[in-house]
């Protein structure tokens, strides 16, 4: 009952983005099909939706279509982690898009970030994790391990610029408080102890 729930959600939600493209002044994709071919294909309509609702589009697709997705993801995970080996099956990959929306609406909406905890714990992949000596009974529900799951789903270049930028800034800011110790605020997010003092990242 729940999932038809969520169906029936985001088919409305779908809907609605299409309703408020067609009646846009400016010319947009949308518009253009269904003037031109009187509907709107799923990878146009896909560029306007959030990614919360495109997560909750793949978690409800159908097990067969899941799973080719995850084969697809498997491929780019490879890549970035420069391995042969990774292979994601539907529900790892759902636990960890589901995690990194979570992480996504917290900035977003500037709701508290220190000490915030994921609802599902993201599934162990040992190509990934075992990188940041992270093990297969620890939890992988805070800010750390989201950051971490991010490098499967970014190129090795942007990966390292996302690392370094959040280096810099957490140097910046141990350098400006000291009414309590940096790694004190660090651990709350889930970063190891003087993490930010390592070396930038290589692309």
């Amino acid at each position: 009952m729940f999932k038809n729930y969520k169906t029936v959600n985001l088919i409305s939600g779908i809907s609605k983005t299409i309703a408020q493209k067609e009646r846009e002044k400016n010319d947009n994709s949308v518009k253009h099909y269904l003037n031109h071919h009187f509907n709107v294909p799923l990878w146009v309509i896909m560029n306007y939706l959030s990614f919360g609702q495109v997560v909750q589009f793949y978690e409800l697709m159908k097990q067969s279509d899941q799973n080719k997705i995850a084969k697809k993801y498997s491929f780019f995970a490879n890549k970035a982690l420069n391995v042969s080996t990774i292979y994601l099956d539907s529900n790892k990959l759902l636990s960890y898009l589901k995690n990194i929306h979570e992480i996504r609406n917290i900035t977003a909406h500037s709701n508290k970030f220190i000490g915030f905890k994921c609802k599902g714990n993201a599934q162990y992949l040992n190509e990934l994790h075992s990188l940041y000596n992270i093990g297969n009974n620890d939890s992988k529900q805070d800010v750390f391990n989201v950051f971490v799951t991010m490098r499967i789903f970014l190129a090795p270049g942007n990966f390292a610029t996302f690392n370094n930028s959040i280096r810099k800034r957490m140097v910046h800011l141990s350098k400006s408080i000291n009414s309590i110790n940096e790694n004190e605020i660090f651990k709350k997010l889930g970063f190891p102890y003087d993490w930010y003092k390592l070396p930038p990242m290589n692309s």
